[in-house]
């Protein structure tokens, strides 16, 4: 195993999780910002929110976990 090019890969994963974290965030902020102002959000888009949302956590999650096996 080439330890650099793993200790590489694993620094680029853990900044793309970061990225992840952060588009969220305003996601989060926007669908928030609209129910704050008394709007509804349009039943496909909330459908569709929290379709992505559920496989998102998921998926980073277990990005999480393989991280972390790795780091071992």
């Amino acid at each position: 195993m080439d330890d650099r090019l793993s200790s590489m890969y694993a620094t680029m994963s853990a900044q793309e999780l970061a990225h992840v974290d952060t588009l969220h965030e305003q996601a989060v902020r926007l669908i928030q910002a609209q129910k704050a102002e008394g709007k509804e959000v349009p039943s496909g888009m909330q459908a569709v929110w929290d379709w992505e949302h559920s496989h998102m956590m998921d998926r980073v999650a277990r990005i999480k976990v393989l991280l972390e096996t790795a780091r071992r």
